[in-house]
């Protein structure tokens, strides 16, 4: 099990289990419940709002959930939004194409790694894959179904 520090980098796959009842989705509530007290800084890629609206619009297009559902989501995600530090990717570039090539992965998902080393926190991600490929590189990668969620 993972220790959770002060302060992380989310993968909007964690986010969206904020939201909505998948696996982990526990763990999910438990960051949630630590950021809302003030207990966690959360830091995400200012493109995290554009990728959880893409999320909401498959969950619509699957039949997983009415219009009317995301948008009052959308909403309840606004809010918490505002409270996370959203950084914006641009001077990270070169490190995810690095990233990116070396990982074999997509650029959007090595941005949130490439975050996370540049400020030094944790990435969590609900992404087993991106996980197994990040593992042996960073230690500050964690899968969140591994992440200790007592309080201590």
């Amino acid at each position: 099990m993972a220790t959770l520090e002060a302060a992380v980098v989310l993968d909007t796959n964690v986010v969206v289990k904020m939201f909505f009842q998948e696996d982990d989705s526990d763990r999910a509530d438990f960051l949630l419940s630590r950021f809302e007290r003030g207990a966690l800084k959360i830091f995400v890629p200012s493109f995290l709002p554009i990728e959880f609206v893409n999320v909401l619009w498959l969950r619509v297009r699957e039949k997983l959930s009415t219009r009317s559902e995301c948008e009052a989501v959308l909403e309840d995600f606004l809010a918490i939004l505002k409270n996370m530090d959203a950084v914006a990717p641009t001077p990270l570039l070169d490190a995810v194409l690095a990233m990116s090539i070396e990982l074999d992965h997509a650029a959007y998902d090595a941005a949130f790694m490439a975050l996370a080393n540049d400020i030094g926190v944790q990435f969590v991600t609900a992404d087993a894959k991106l996980y197994r490929k990040l593992s042996s590189r960073s230690p500050s990668a964690v899968l969140l179904r591994n992440l200790e969620i007592a309080e201590g």
